[in-house]
């Protein structure tokens, strides 16, 4: 077993790699993302500025997609359960148990948005209420 704080050079190796060149433009997502995570990884990396995306950030990008997909999945998967109907009590266990992953996720997701400065609140901004005309 390794000690805390070891300065192993293995200890130190990120568990996403992904090619951050400058001169490349902007990164494509780490090879392990499924189809619809990596989906959101570029559109998300495609609406931010050119340098947005840094060694520092890419784990918690890759966390952030990972839970945008989880919560699309979830969603889906309580809306079919919800046209079916709840007729069982095991149904309604179901359906309750679907509504708990999704709200981890959803707080997982929005903690990940936070530290990558992608909710007004991280960025400093106010909310500003305008009033319909």
């Amino acid at each position: 077993m390794k000690d805390r704080g070891s300065n192993d050079a293995d200890d130190r190796q990120p568990t996403n790699v992904v090619t951050l060149d400058p001169r490349a433009g902007r990164p494509e997502p780490p090879p392990e993302l499924t189809a619809d995570e990596a989906a959101e990884w570029r559109r998300l990396v495609g609406c931010m500025p050119h340098n947005w995306v840094t060694p520092e950030n890419v784990d918690t990008l890759d966390d952030y997609c990972r839970f945008f997909d989880l919560m699309n999945v979830l969603s889906r998967e309580l809306r079919t359960m919800l046209e079916r109907g709840l007729n069982t009590r095991e149904d309604t266990a179901a359906c309750i148990r679907l509504q708990t992953a999704g709200d981890a996720a959803a707080f997982a997701m929005l903690e990940c948005a936070t530290k990558l400065k992608l909710t007004p609140e991280s960025q400093g901004a106010d909310w500003v209420v305008i009033p319909d005309a």
